[in-house]
């Protein structure tokens, strides 16, 4: 299925990176470059994707070639493996940075893409760079292995690589450090969140203190709190077999028994609270396992596009990095990118409404359209026609528009 796939690798809205040695496994080589700040990490296996039963059965190597091409997924059909890591801030959920980082079968040619960019190929420590028009680096870390790093800051980014060769050991926080030894064993994709000293016991209690699941049990908000002080993150993971399964962990730092009642309907309530509800979510299994409490059941299309939004990186322009340009004069190429961009753009709104149907508060409309919104606009538009790209930011204004609007209504005043 054309959106199951998507939604697999359009978590990796990006391609690029592979070390200079090898530390082990293609993940192990990767997140050696992650920054020791990063506290949001995704690794896929996209060869283990194509390779599954259901990938096979699917077609999702032709599909994803097709969509890539379409501007739908990033990261193209040559990558095996990647790696996807930024640093978020708790304040605004905004991110400081993004890295993605994967290995691909193919060797990208670096003049030939800084000639399409209209710009050159820099040296920084040692590695090949280019800056592309869309805000970021793309970097060669040896032999077949990228890196893609936004925003495209040239200091920090020689500052990043100075510091990742001085390390003898992998940045990972502990959190990360597991997410990465669960995708030897939980699927090929697992996406964490380490969200250790993210929010004080104080501005949990505060919230504690206006929830409704908490009014409708009969337990200490300051108990509470101090448990919730102590998670450790959050992990997800996909296994495609037959069908795709998956799994979701909340991990805290004491036992999860003594809240049990309200574990799960207070996750519910905070990710609707964010505006990022994932319904689909609410059909699993849930148990308490020690320190956790562990969801799991089937991944639909629409549960992977909410997870995947979350930890996608800006993305326009790292497709033209790996796809070859299309034979023919200026004119030809125009059409070609023109005809793929707007068919990125009807896939993008497309999506949008099903999302939309399946809301149960105009406000989770409204986080939908904003999500939308930014990955229109991070479509690349290299030999776009002006026009289209001009209508592509309409089509993103008006949808920002509508989103900001959507968040201020409620269900009551929508008859």
């Amino acid at each position: 299925m054309r959106l199951r796939v998507g939604m697999l690798l359009a978590l990796c809205t990006a391609w690029l990176a592979n070390p200079l040695s090898a530390w082990g496994g293609p993940f192990e080589d990767l997140a050696r470059w992650v920054p020791e700040s990063a506290n949001v990490i995704a690794f896929v296996d996209v060869q283990g994707l194509h390779n599954s039963p259901i990938g096979q059965r699917e077609s999702w190597a032709s599909r994803h070639q097709m969509e890539f091409l379409a501007g739908a997924i990033i990261i193209p059909p040559s990558a095996t493996h990647a790696v996807i890591a930024s640093k978020v801030h708790s304040g605004t959920l905004g991110k400081d940075w993004d890295i993605v980082l994967a290995r691909l079968t193919k060797r990208v040619n670096f003049n030939s893409l800084a000639r399409k960019e209209n710009t050159l190929v820099n040296t920084i420590e040692k590695h090949k760079a280019v800056l592309l028009q869309r805000n970021m680096y793309v970097v060669e870390m040896g032999r077949q292995d990228y890196a893609a790093v936004m925003p495209a800051d040239r200091q920090e980014l020689a500052r990043w690589l100075r510091d990742a060769h001085s390390r003898n050991s992998l940045g990972l926080s502990p959190y990360l450090k597991e997410a990465l030894d669960r995708v030897h064993t939980s699927g090929q994709l697992v996406v964490a969140f380490d969200l250790k000293d993210m929010i004080g016991q104080e501005e949990i209690c505060q919230g504690l203190k206006h929830s409704e699941t908490m009014k409708a049990q009969n337990i200490s908000v300051s108990d509470c709190g101090a448990w919730l002080a102590g998670i450790r993150g959050v992990t997800f993971s996909a296994r495609a077999g037959t069908d795709i399964q998956g799994e979701l962990r909340l991990d805290f730092s004491s036992p999860v028994e003594p809240f049990e009642a309200i574990v799960r309907p207070l996750f519910f309530e905070v990710l609707s609270g964010m505006g990022a509800a994932m319904y689909d979510l609410e059909n699993w299994d849930g148990k308490v396992e020690g320190n956790s409490y562990v969801l799991r059941g089937a991944v639909t299309n629409s549960l992977l596009r909410r997870i995947t939004a979350l930890v996608s990186p800006a993305s326009g322009g790292i497709s033209e990095a790996a796809s070859t340009s299309p034979g023919g004069g200026e004119g030809d190429r125009t059409v070609r990118a023109s005809q793929l961009y707007f068919k990125a753009i009807t896939t993008l709104l497309e999506d949008l409404r099903r999302d939309s149907a399946r809301a149960k508060r105009i406000q989770d409309i409204g986080h939908w359209h904003e999500v939308y919104a930014r990955q229109i606009d991070e479509l690349p538009p290299v030999d776009v026609d002006p026009e289209l790209v001009a209508y592509a930011t309409s089509v993103s204004g008006k949808l920002r528009a509508l989103a900001a609007s959507l968040r201020g209504v409620s269900l009551d005043n929508t008859v």
